[in-house]
């Protein structure tokens, strides 16, 4: 699949930059799939930004086979050496991902997940309940927090864990809770609006 995206790279490219031509933007990002071999190769009166959401070097951790390992060492190496060079910004989540895994590049800047919540209300912290937000995807490794809290629960049968949030290991998880005995403890309480009120009644 990587050298047939490759090899239709010159086509596609040439038709992507006739459409921005066409759209007139002032700054195209890219975050991540197959665009980020497009934008740097679009340059126009436009600005590009390569956007990375998780740290650099997360498939090189979730790779499970020689195959995906040989893969990962292409794809990077492509990245690295020919299409990041080519943006004009590159935007990462946190100080630690800059200074850790982009120290030698200047390009790099950070942006944090805004947080949109006043300071006004804040937990008493005496309800015994941790709570957790975010997606249900493998990155998130909720399943170690599931895990963690059993030995816990042994010695402090009262506290309650919930999980704020969906994503495709919704079923997983709960097939992890049913199996670890934590159904009394530990709920997925699926996307919520309030995520605020939950947090400060912790």
């Amino acid at each position: 699949v990587l050298f047939q995206q490759v090899f239709k790279l010159p086509a596609v490219i040439k038709r992507f930059r006739r459409r921005l031509v066409q759209l007139d933007p002032d700054i195209v990002v890219s975050t991540g799939g197959f665009d980020r071999w497009l934008v740097p190769f679009t340059k126009g009166s436009w600005s590009t930004i390569r956007e990375f959401h998780l740290v650099k070097d997360y498939r090189k951790r979730i790779n499970n086979s020689f195959i995906q390992t040989i893969t990962f060492s292409i794809d990077s190496f492509l990245e690295n050496h020919i299409f990041l060079r080519r943006f004009d910004r590159i935007v990462v989540l946190t100080e630690e991902d800059r200074s850790t895994r982009w120290a030698m590049n200047k390009k790099v800047s950070v942006i944090p997940n805004p947080i949109r919540y006043s300071n006004a209300d804040i937990s008493s912290l005496t309800n015994k309940r941790i709570l957790a937000c975010g997606r249900l995807c493998y990155q998130k490794n909720f399943s170690s927090l599931i895990r963690a809290i059993r030995p816990v629960i042994d010695r402090f049968p009262e506290w309650r864990l919930d999980i704020i949030g969906e994503g495709e290991e919704h079923a997983l998880l709960q097939d992890e809770i049913t199996r670890l005995s934590l159904s009394d403890n530990v709920f997925l309480r699926g996307n919520q609006t309030n995520v605020q009120e939950w947090m400060t009644t912790t």
